[in-house]
């Protein structure tokens, strides 16, 4: 399988640059999937990186945001404004690839931040398809994007996660969503201490991302 390697030109909030890398299979596809990741948690990282493994495999041509968030700027906002800024920046990097596009099927993938732009998508641009990986449950405005199209999404969220609320993540499965709950899995879905273990979890979160897409 061979694919290019790109860079898209993506303004974002405050006329911004947005980082990111467009792997476009050598055929022309009709898939396309839009990886955000969390504030702290690359695209390199594995969750991120093997989802995205995953769906080269199977046809998409994959798009990985990397946006700057890390600086003191983002950091003193308020959340509304950061709230602001990030929906800003999830158009923007929907917007730079779908304009005259010719893809009929598109899945979002998010870790944590970046669940907020796939709430932004879902709600503004009608992308249902959408993989959640740690979302923030406890953030009422999220909760309820995702549990309005839980049909259409999987859920992934370990126990030990600081996000875990064990009565949201049931009444996503009552709203007919797809979820994976790793006991003992933190907010990088590894095992403290035990690599093994850690291993394992990245392992069922791929099985789970494999049978989503």
């Amino acid at each position: 399988m061979k694919e290019n390697f790109r860079t898209l030109d993506i303004i974002g909030y405050d006329n911004e640059k947005i980082r990111n890398t467009f792997v476009k299979q050598e055929e022309q596809s009709e898939k396309l999937a839009i990886i955000f990741p969390g504030i702290g948690y690359t695209c390199h990282m594995p969750l991120l990186y093997y989802t995205a493994e995953i769906l080269l495999q199977k046809g998409f041509d994959v798009l990985l945001i990397e946006y700057n968030y890390n600086n003191g700027d983002f950091g003193l906002l308020s959340e509304e404004k950061k709230l602001q800024w990030l929906n800003f920046d999830a158009d923007a990097a929907y917007n730079s690839i779908m304009n005259n596009s010719y893809y009929k099927r598109v899945v979002l993938v998010g870790k944590s931040l970046g669940s907020f732009a796939l709430a932004r998508l879902n709600e503004q641009h009608g992308i249902r398809n959408s993989i959640w990986l740690t979302p923030s449950l406890q953030r009422d405005h999220l909760y309820k994007v995702m549990r309005k199209h839980a049909r259409d999404g999987l859920f992934v969220i370990g126990t030990e996660d600081p996000a875990y609320q064990k009565e949201k993540v049931d009444e996503l499965k009552k709203s007919g969503g797809s979820l994976l709950v790793v006991p003992d899995a933190n907010h990088s879905m590894e095992i403290e201490d035990n690599t093994y273990k850690s291993i394992d979890s990245l392992v069922k979160v791929l099985k789970a991302v494999d049978k989503f897409i």
